[in-house]
């Protein structure tokens, strides 16, 4: 039977392996911002437009010369001394006709990522970024090439295919390879283009990306062990109560160090009155507003530090002081942008 502290225990080192695994990945990313992280279409448009010589970029046939010359360096069967990257076509989803049975094997589908240049190489790229894989599906794409193609097989953790998608196809055949290996590709590119619209984009999907692979790991990391599921399904169950337990303990010390009124809680909100104010938490942001009036609506301004807003959702950037550094040092801070807030309110009415 788990004692209570060696139940503490697993539940600390657990919190501590996740929080080393997150903290790998915490950039902006305009694909998480879209809902787009884990479509991969979109993965796979992304890579094909930096890989193609043709692509918006303009930058030629650089990335996929970075991406051959990688992939060079790697003891694996794929021809890259002689491809010709200047000629290479690049498409996505690339159609072979319907999927079907031959006396010589099973062929057809639609290949994520086809990249084949003007003397017959071609290079396919079958990516999984969750989705699992079909019946025959790389045997198909092996044989539905013209000539038998060199075949990467992308996944988060670089995984190998089942065999189920081999078919009767050696596994020999295929490179099994992870995002971390785009995460270089992709940083080496950064470093090799000028464009800073270009750069800033693919740091954004490096971004995007090492959140998956972190999301990943976490997900390995509670599977790991029983002992770990359990500790994951504790802190699950108590999550929103320990939020809550911090949000209430902020407002608080606020209200007491602004002189306000009782906090109370409405629906999903924290408020307590100040003056003719309210100051709240307002889906788990920080916001100060003045009461409605009869022909004026309730407006909410944010309240923030060094132009950040304070997010007690995820407790990132000035929100982690809450729980990292003394309160009562914090709370002052934060009074004080409050009560400059209100001064900016009570200018405007």
């Amino acid at each position: 039977m788990q004692t209570s502290e060696g139940h503490t225990y697993i539940l600390e080192n657990l919190l501590s392996e996740i929080n080393k695994i997150s903290a790998r990945a915490n950039g902006f990313s305009y694909l998480a911002m879209l809902g787009q992280t884990t479509r991969e279409m979109t993965h796979s448009a992304f890579i094909a437009e930096l890989l193609n010589p043709c692509g918006c970029h303009g930058e030629g046939s650089l990335f996929l010369d970075i991406f051959l010359e990688l992939l060079s360096q790697q003891h694996i069967s794929i021809r890259t001394n002689n491809f010709n990257s200047k000629t290479a076509e690049v498409c996505i989803e690339k159609d072979f006709g319907p999927e079907r049975e031959m006396e010589d094997g099973h062929f057809g589908g639609r290949i994520d990522i086809y990249i084949k240049d003007n003397i017959g190489n071609v290079i396919v790229i079958e990516n999984k970024v969750y989705a699992g894989d079909q019946d025959f599906q790389l045997e198909r794409y092996y044989n539905s090439t013209e000539k038998k193609a060199d075949i990467i097989y992308l996944t988060l953790d670089g995984r190998k295919p089942s065999a189920k998608s081999l078919g009767s196809l050696s596994r020999d055949k295929v490179l099994n390879m992870s995002y971390s290996w785009i995460i270089e590709w992709l940083k080496s590119c950064i470093s090799h283009t000028k464009n800073e619209l270009l750069q800033s984009a693919m740091e954004q999907y490096v971004n995007t990306v090492e959140g998956l692979c972190s999301d990943f790991k976490i997900r390995e990391t509670i599977l790991s062990s029983s002992a770990n599921m359990k500790a994951s399904l504790a802190i699950k169950a108590n999550i929103d109560d320990a939020r809550d337990m911090a949000t209430t303990e902020f407002m608080m010390m606020l209200s007491e160090e602004l002189h306000g009124g009782e906090v109370r809680k409405v629906g999903k909100e924290w408020l307590f009155s100040l003056g003719e104010f309210e100051v709240g938490i307002e889906w788990r942001l920080f916001v100060i507003a003045k009461r409605k009036y009869e022909n004026k609506p309730r407006e909410w301004k944010y309240v923030t530090i060094n132009g950040e807003k304070i997010n007690f959702h995820t407790f990132e950037g000035i929100a982690s002081r809450w729980l990292d550094e003394p309160k009562e040092k914090f709370i002052k801070e934060v009074a004080s942008a409050t009560r400059g807030v209100k001064n900016e309110l009570e200018i405007a009415d």
